[in-house]
């Protein structure tokens, strides 16, 4: 009997792995009164979206696969209530991370790029 429990609670466990494993890279991420998105069909082209008008200034801070992490480049300050254009990282380089940062209010996590 233990046995089988043991069996149901670890193929239990690997199902939550597979169905979780897809959330991990994403295309856009939120934070308070701002987004980031990945322009979409590319992987190098990035705009901040300020979704609140609050005077709160939101942009986006990415970073490419030939770029250290702890040199971030950012987005202009999105117009509030508006978005950035997309802008690309240096030589075209695919974003490997990014995440949005709200004046008084923080930053999201880092976020993988889907």
């Amino acid at each position: 009997m233990k046995t089988k429990i043991k069996r149901t609670l670890a193929g239990l466990f690997v199902a939550g792995l597979v169905v979780a494993a897809p959330a991990l890279a994403a295309n856009s991420v939120s934070f308070g009164g701002g987004t980031a998105q990945i322009q979409p069909n590319t992987n190098n082209r990035i705009r901040a979206c300020d979704t609140q008008v609050d005077g709160h200034r939101a942009r986006a801070w990415f970073y490419v696969n030939t770029q250290n992490p702890a040199e971030p480049t950012f987005t202009p300050f999105a117009p509030s209530g508006g978005c950035t254009e997309y802008m690309g990282g240096s030589w075209g380089s695919p974003i490997v991370e990014f995440r949005i940062c709200v004046e008084y209010e923080g930053c999201s996590a880092w976020t993988k790029r889907g």
